[in-house]
């Protein structure tokens, strides 16, 4: 955890890329604090006034054209495995960090998506609107192909509505729970039927004669009959700000923040001031975290602690070994375990996600390259070389030192020193 104290320049550098990105790539630290922290967190929330590179699309198109039944399982392996390697390498990790949010909150499944490629569509779409208009944004996922098969919307019609999409949208979308009721629902679920996705094309597209065009209430809103005045009702209602600040607080600050009531209330305050702008809110919550460090101590999900390993030690694992380790740990892109997406906190130090956790920094240990500062700081036995290396300038335990200094080999070092409980809690 970290201390209840300001933390100099460098450390508080490195911690803003663990919260709001996937850690420093080897030399990226020493960059970063020559810019300064204020030149830093400009440069992450607005890459683009500062000349920052977008990064490549990690996707090759081409390995979902062939669509049989052996080639499932590579095309599976290819979009998880290209989001976390555009996770790894990108120069905008705080743009890429909010997409991630962005997909837990708006989960979609593999499980759930006859074909993979629709979902890869999905995460282009979500890394393209990520710190835009959160309007525009639930209204493009609202007729997203993937969403339409994931949540039934592509078979609901005006005879009979599906209301699954209609009920996720209020519950854990927008205003949340005991801020709507069953005719809310069934509201939604009627003004947003007709639309369909070609099977060919994989294209979403409206059929009028589908359509329940009858006008609706919802949220007390009166003239709502299709998808737009759905998105401008629940986008309107006053409860949303608030639900999506919270939450969005709570995946990137954790859940002692989301429950600082203060707090959610300031953000939400700024989200709807600005007209729902996601690159607004989140310009508050990190100015937040920085004015707090060290109130907020948050358990790490799997995914952005692996990022952020293989980043700093210049480890890339092979596709395969990065899906069966993220598995064993209880979180894999793009395979959420239900509508509600992954659970957060102390969940992710449980047993089996632990045990998983440790697997996959030994993975990675052995990955990292013998010449990387890394792994020669573990040779050396050099530990405050070490956890500088990985993103904690400020050193490690004195638990983790003394466990450190009972091994030998330079991979087993390593491994502790990316996996230990203090290194999870960022």
């Amino acid at each position: 955890m970290l201390p209840h104290m300001a933390l100099d320049e460098r450390s508080t550098i490195a911690w803003l890329h663990r919260r709001f990105g996937f850690g420093l790539a080897p030399g990226e630290l020493d960059a970063a604090e020559q810019r300064g922290l204020d030149a830093e967190v400009d440069r992450l929330l607005d890459p683009d006034r500062h000349g920052v590179p977008r990064p490549a699309d990690p996707w090759d198109d081409g390995v979902f054209a062939l669509d049989t039944e052996e080639n499932r399982r590579q095309m599976n392996i290819h979009a998880v495995d290209g989001w976390l390697e555009r996770m790894r390498t990108t120069p905008r990790p705080l743009h890429e960090r909010v997409a991630w949010t962005w997909h837990d909150h708006f989960a979609t499944s593999l499980r759930g998506v006859p074909h993979p490629y629709p979902l890869v569509q999905q995460i282009r779409t979500i890394q393209r609107l990520a710190m835009g208009s959160f309007e525009e944004l639930v209204r493009t996922l609202t007729v997203d192909p993937a969403m339409l098969f994931w949540l039934d919307g592509a078979t609901s019609t005006g005879a009979n509505p599906n209301e699954n999409y209609g009920r996720e949208l209020l519950e854990l979308f927008t205003v949340g729970i005991g801020n709507h009721d069953e005719d809310d629902v069934k509201a939604a679920a009627r003004a947003l039927t007709g639309w369909v996705v070609d099977r060919q094309t994989g294209r979403a597209h409206f059929v009028a004669r589908r359509h329940d065009d009858t006008p609706q209430v919802l949220l007390g809103v009166g003239g709502v009959h299709d998808v737009d005045s759905v998105i401008d009702a629940v986008c309107g209602a006053p409860a949303t700000s608030t639900f999506v600040a919270t939450m969005t607080i709570d995946r990137l600050l954790g859940p002692v923040a989301s429950a600082d009531t203060g707090l959610v209330r300031s953000v939400a305050r700024t989200f709807t001031r600005s007209g729902l702008s996601i690159g607004a809110m989140v310009e508050a919550i990190v100015a937040a975290g920085l004015s707090r460090i060290g109130r907020y101590p948050m358990v790490e999900p799997p995914v952005p602690w692996f990022v952020r390993a293989e980043r700093a030690t210049g480890a890339r694992l092979p596709s395969q070994v990065r899906l069966v380790g993220l598995r064993s740990t209880g979180q894999v892109p793009l395979d959420p375990p239900d509508v509600g997406g992954w659970p957060a906190g102390e969940v992710w130090h449980a047993a089996a996600s632990v045990v998983g956790r440790v697997t996959l920094a030994g993975a990675v240990a052995a990955a990292a390259p013998a010449s990387g500062v890394a792994r020669q700081a573990a040779a050396r036995g050099d530990h405050a070389a070490l956890a500088d290396a990985i993103g904690w300038p400020g050193g490690f335990s004195t638990a983790t030192v003394s466990a450190l200094r009972m091994l030998r080999r330079d991979t087993q070092r390593l491994t502790l020193a990316l996996c230990a409980p203090d290194q999870v809690v960022v």
